[in-house]
């Protein structure tokens, strides 16, 4: 196994991973294999195809405007598009798409901060690495920072938001990351401990927030200007995300140090209207609650981790066409119904390869591996309503761009 591919099995693992009865734990030999993937056949587009777009977003007339105001946010009507994470689905991604128009344009990526069988030295060099991969191939980055570790002689995953919230050995760490941001100079998502109330962290009310603003504070000693701070929160997490505990907030760090929100959603549930639940907060009104926290925050919302990975992809078209309905046709049209949502990652993976995922029910959702979903998948991604990586400089702020850091319309918020 190469150094790159060994980086991401043993400390990137816990990427799309969100369910909350996810264990961290597996072995380098549980991460997804290559899998051939079922290249779409080059030839005419299936005009069958249009009968499952469901809702639409339309682009606005005029100039671009930028209603939030928000470091590297797309035009007003446009939707960011990111893949993450497994080096292999990635590469099944991108063939299943077949089409360089199309080429995601943020690749999605994951980094602990915490102590590690790997020196922290060496780990972090191969990341760079790897990244620049990325950098070279003409897109942007979204970097994930765990504020975890591994307990060396438990080998259990360690929490460290206590000591990120104060001065800590822990701050090169986080200042060696902000250097690397800087040096490779394209534009980035930090992603603060995502996930921040999932179980599976253990990160404290307490101690989160402070560790999140003083890893800001880190980024902008350093001056890692290229940097746009995530704060996000996965859609089966407790709902206590707005919460404020003597009157000060429970979770968020605050608009000062929060650029975009972030939501992690996996299970149609959490953006089906079809979920509602009869006189019960459902998970789909749970992840409206957070939409319209966001608006109030004045901030534009990245889907930051997301995956079919319930349905069982198979290569049969009729299992396709069901799995379309089920999960993607719901997803697309939960993004069209919501112009705050300005972009989307897929994380393309067959987690059927991994152990511990399977054993708690995840399957086979890598687009690649169904022709008539890749096809449909690819037809959609056509709508110009989404933005690849040619036109990375169409965004907010963008070096060199036309827009030199543009200006929010009249009345909306800039933050």
């Amino acid at each position: 196994m190469s150094s790159l591919a060994l980086l991401l099995v043993l400390s990137l693992a816990p990427a799309c991973t969100s369910d909350p009865n996810w264990s961290w734990r597996h072995a380098p030999g549980d991460a997804p294999p290559a899998v051939p993937s079922a290249r779409v056949p080059a030839g005419p587009h299936d005009d069958a195809l249009a009968d499952t777009s469901g809702p639409r977003r339309a682009l606005p007339p005029g100039p671009a405007t930028y209603r939030y105001g928000a470091k590297f946010e797309p035009p007003d009507g446009r939707i960011l598009h990111g893949m993450g994470q497994w080096p292999n689905g990635n590469r099944n991604y991108i063939d299943a798409l077949d089409d360089p128009a199309l080429d995601p344009a943020v690749a999605l990526f994951f980094l602990h901060l915490g102590d590690w069988v790997r020196p922290w030295e060496a780990f972090l060099d191969t990341g760079f690495k790897l990244f620049r991969v990325e950098v070279d191939a003409g897109r942007m980055l979204h970097l994930s920072l765990g504020l975890y570790g591994l307990d060396l002689e438990s080998r259990e995953k360690a929490p460290i938001d206590r000591e990120l919230s104060r001065p800590s050995r822990f701050d090169e760490h986080v200042r060696d990351v902000a250097l690397t941001v800087r040096k490779l100079g394209v534009p980035t998502f930090v992603r603060i401990g995502y996930e921040f109330n999932g179980p599976w962290n253990g990160y404290s009310p307490v101690y989160f927030p402070l560790a999140y603003r003083r890893i800001v504070e880190i980024f902008r000693e350093e001056q890692a200007d290229n940097a746009a701070f995530v704060w996000c929160w996965e859609a089966s997490s407790p709902g206590d995300f707005d919460a404020r505990d003597d009157d000060a907030w429970r979770w968020y760090p605050g608009d000062d140090v929060v650029d975009w929100f972030g939501l992690d959603l996996f299970n149609a549930a959490d953006f089906s209207p079809q979920s509602l639940s009869r006189g019960q907060v459902s998970r789909y009104g749970n992840t409206l609650r957070f939409l319209e926290l966001a608006e109030r925050h004045g901030k534009p919302v990245l889907l930051s981790e997301s995956g079919a990975v319930y349905v069982d992809i198979t290569a049969a078209e009729a299992d396709g066409r069901r799995d379309w309905a089920a999960w993607f046709e719901p997803f697309f049209a939960f993004m069209a119904a919501h112009p705050i949502i300005k972009g989307f990652h897929y994380c393309n993976s067959d987690w059927k390869g991994n152990a511990t995922a399977q054993a708690n029910g995840w399957k086979d959702g890598d687009i690649s591996h169904n022709a008539w979903i890749a096809r449909r998948y690819a037809e959609e991604l056509r709508n110009p309503v989404y933005l690849h990586s040619g036109e990375l400089h169409l965004l907010r702020g963008w070096p060199g761009a036309a827009d030199g850091g543009a200006q929010p319309p009249a009345g909306a918020s800039s933050r």
